[in-house]
């Protein structure tokens, strides 16, 4: 049997294969997860030379960052320490730490000091297999451009530290000049404003109540819609149970069959479906419908449920009858429904007729009012 070697650079792969050792054509061991380490693959020595070639010229392009080039380094460098998609390992040690650190962080507090520039020599020492390879090179680190906010902070600093110092009494004068570089800048000061946290913090409380809430409403509003659903389908769906059962049709074909007739979005269809999934998983039909009515949490359903279960329970020739009763009751109640919801859309509308009044008579009054000259 053969077995690839991991690519180089990847490491050393651990495989498991069932292994049985035999003695004289006779079984003497045996074991289903033998574990093998399958050293990763070796490169020749031309290949280690060329991955080495291709790991310094990656650096060169790579090196410098955003900077412009070696010789105006004022930000962060790179400096990996594998290359070559991981062929080639990095070794790197600079002349001096004090800008760059070692993970190629530029310094900016430290570089700010810098008079005009400062050489640094990078040593890096490139290993691929057992061929190593010596990069050195030099690049030049400069002072970093500060903004003018930056430049004013720094300065603005130092002199007050200085009248901090050579001060006295318990008044302090603020600068009305001040030199940076070769600019002189004059300074005018004014009370400032200053953020107001407490009004953040009662915003940010404000808007976590409001939130909370809204999801709350949301869920009210949900829950609402649940319910009037469920009550506008009750007496299609107690008719039905008072048909298919009157032709003799028992409970629970009777259930699968209503269940898989309503819509897939209707409320109703969806509980009739779960009691139709209990009942196929191994509840009895009393338990099912005794969850149905808790389920719903609507008056009308749990009425109906104490119907099936007294039926089951008890036993009864008059379930039709009984069902037809409350289909009528039930229709009587959704037309009652049906009329309160009237009632309430035109109350609804009333409102942006009170609001187009408004602005009739601000628009007819309004002229008058201004003729007059009131």
């Amino acid at each position: 049997m053969n077995i690839d070697r991991p690519e180089y650079g990847s490491g050393d792969s651990q495989i498991i294969k069932g292994l049985k050792v035999f003695e004289n054509g006779k079984e003497v061991y045996k074991n289903d997860s033998f574990k093998l380490t399958i050293p990763e693959e070796k490169l020749s020595e031309t290949e280690e030379r060329e991955y080495l070639d291709s790991a310094v010229r990656e650096i060169e392009e790579t090196f410098c960052g955003e900077n412009t080039g070696m010789y105006d380094i004022s930000s962060d460098v790179i400096m990996n320490n594998i290359y070559v998609n991981g062929k080639v390992r990095a070794e790197w040690s600079l002349s001096d730490y004090t800008y760059i650190a070692a993970n190629g962080e530029y310094d900016r507090d430290a570089a700010k000091d810098i008079e005009d520039q400062s050489e640094t020599e990078a040593v890096v020492v490139l290993k691929c297999g057992d061929t190593e390879r010596v990069h050195e090179f030099s690049f030049v680190v400069v002072k970093p451009d500060f903004s003018l906010e930056e430049e004013l902070e720094a300065e603005l600093e130092d002199v007050m530290s200085e009248a901090v110092k050579t001060g006295a009494g318990n008044e302090i004068s603020l600068p009305g000049t001040l030199s940076i570089g070769d600019k002189e800048l004059e300074l005018t000061w004014y009370e400032g404003k200053r953020t107001d946290m407490t009004f953040i913090i009662v915003a940010i409380v404000a808007l976590i109540v409001l939130i909370r809430y809204e999801l709350k409403e949301r869920k009210r509003r949900t829950e609402a819609k649940r319910k009037l659903s469920l009550k506008l389908s009750y007496p299609e769906i107690v008719n039905e149970f008072s048909l298919l059962m009157g032709a003799g049709m028992s409970l629970r074909k009777s259930v699968d069959m209503i269940a898989n007739g309503r819509n897939k979005n209707d409320f109703a269809g969806a509980e009739l479906k779960r009691v139709e999934s209990e009942m196929t998983n191994g509840m009895s039909e009393y338990e099912a419908f005794v969850r149905l009515g808790e389920r719903c949490n609507v008056r009308e359903y749990r009425r109906f449920s104490s119907l099936i279960t007294q039926n089951l329970r008890h036993g009864g020739k008059h379930l039709g009858k009984l069902l037809y009763e409350e289909s009528e009751h039930a229709y009587d109640e959704r037309r009652n429904i049906a009329k309160k919801l009237g009632e309430e859309a035109g109350t609804k509308l009333m409102i942006p007729m009170f609001m187009m009044l408004a602005i009739i008579l601000v628009v007819t009054v309004y002229p008058a009012f201004s003729s007059m000259n009131i």
